[in-house]
């Protein structure tokens, strides 16, 4: 509450407003998460959030957002060369995969931006890969049928199920629920990055240990996230936390080329920071 003090400024419909936390009891926790384990229950802690019914709606809702307010932009649109003027990136050569138009953009400063595949794009303005290749890790939620609940219920992990983390998080979602998050190290092509028959199992077998009112079947999975986050370190399961942009006229001699990296080299300071 003393983070987000502010959190309903402007906000002028109570409908939409946050309410504060509050500690609740034990009947309560029992009411509102039917089947919780009962031993050694004391009570619970109860939070509000926001919910995205369609988080890539919300991602294209930006990118219109930044459209009205001047920015040209483009959808749909790959990278496939690097334009460059003696020791400077001027651009990037694109294509429209939908119409499969060739494009030209020319551009002050080039950020390259692209999650999982910032290394091909590396590639691209300097001839050669990474000096230190991105470790990955896989993030995965299941879909499944809805489960008895009236919120979304944390509980803690039990026995020995990897790729769970802490916490097991289970999410009303559009008559639906959402279970996660699940995280394994991974290494290969970004574009082939799918959840395994192996990773769904454990998941299920990991959610009914941890709530075993929740009773999962592979049969009651509808979807399957899956996607890619910067690791710690190589074959890691734990998350880089702290971002930074490497300046690669600094580092490499290569003018108006910006790149994330996650893993700093020995000894390299930091040139500017991602807020």
């Amino acid at each position: 509450d003393v983070v987000s003090w502010d959190r309903n400024r402007g906000v002028e419909d109570p409908a939409r407003q946050i309410p504060p936390c509050r500690v609740i009891a034990r009947e309560d926790c029992l009411r509102l998460a039917p089947g919780l384990d009962r031993a050694g229950l004391s009570g619970g802690a109860l939070w509000h959030d926001g919910q995205a019914d369609n988080s890539e709606r919300l991602t294209l809702a930006v990118v219109q957002s930044a459209h009205r307010a001047g920015a040209a932009v483009a959808n749909y649109v790959q990278v496939t060369g690097v334009r460059r003027g003696n020791s400077r990136v001027t651009g990037v050569m694109a294509k429209d995969v939908l119409t499969g138009r060739s494009l030209e953009i020319r551009a002050r400063i080039v950020l390259n931006a692209c999650g999982p595949w910032v290394e091909p794009v590396f590639t691209l303005a300097h001839g050669h890969g990474a000096r230190r290749p991105m470790p990955f890790v896989k993030a995965m939620n299941l879909i499944t049928r809805s489960l008895p609940l009236k919120v979304a219920l944390g509980v803690e992990r039990r026995g020995r199920h990897s790729g769970t983390g802490g916490l097991l998080f289970i999410t009303p979602w559009r008559r639906s629920s959402i279970i996660g998050t699940a995280y394994h190290a991974y290494e290969g092509d970004p574009a082939q990055c799918q959840a395994t028959e192996a990773e769904i199992e454990q998941l299920i077998a990991a959610v009914n240990l941890a709530y075993p009112a929740a009773q999962l079947a592979r049969s009651d999975v509808r979807f399957v996230h899956a996607g890619l986050l910067p690791a710690a370190a190589p074959r890691s399961t734990r998350l880089k936390t702290h971002y930074r942009l490497i300046d690669h006229q600094r580092r490499d001699g290569v003018e108006g080329f910006l790149a994330p990296t996650w893993l700093p080299e020995p000894g390299q300071g930091t040139d500017l920071a991602l807020a």
